[in-house]
């Protein structure tokens, strides 16, 4: 079912909204019309499931909301493009205080999925109920914030819980 969803980040699309593309709504979440075109987030839905979106939800440049009912499931998916590494402390802050709250306002009926590029690397533990096995071995300070959210709202960081094929 989500592989007729498509998140797409630094889409530097100015403004909030929605159009038709090809066979794809196209949802969109930018800095405002007249600041300079950077950062942006957008999902685009196939129009077949367009009897199925419930609601979306443009939070901010960096944070859009999709709630999808399909096949009995209430599912709302998140696209995030966090701050790089090199951001400063207060962006950062700002952020995951925006996610923090999107993930919060969330019914306990509904599955999340989380995409996007959260500029982390999260290291690799063994056990760990929010880090796999299978992450890289770096750990920086965006990684931490992003196991500290996830601990947080009860949330696992899938990508390392499966092995990768390596070139």
């Amino acid at each position: 079912m989500l592989t007729s969803v498509y998140l797409l980040n630094e889409v530097k699309k100015k403004g909030r909204g929605n159009e038709i593309i090809g066979e794809y709504i196209h949802i969109y979440s930018g800095v405002p019309k007249d600041a300079r075109a950077k950062r942006g987030v957008s999902i685009a839905v196939h129009k077949k499931l367009r009897k199925n979106i419930r609601s979306w939800e443009e939070v901010d440049e960096q944070i859009i909301k999709l709630e999808i009912f399909k096949n009995g499931r209430k599912i709302v998916i998140i696209g995030v493009y966090a701050p790089s590494e090199d951001s400063d402390r207060a962006t950062k802050d700002h952020f995951y205080n925006h996610f923090y709250n999107t993930i919060s306002d969330i019914e306990d009926n509904k599955e999340i999925f989380i995409l996007g590029d959260l500029n982390g690397r999260t290291g690799q533990k063994s056990n760990d109920p929010v880090v796999g096995q299978y992450g890289e071995t770096a750990l920086n300070d965006n990684g931490q914030r992003l196991i500290s959210f996830c601990q947080s709202s009860s949330l696992k960081i899938m990508n390392g819980y499966f092995a990768h094929r390596h070139p």
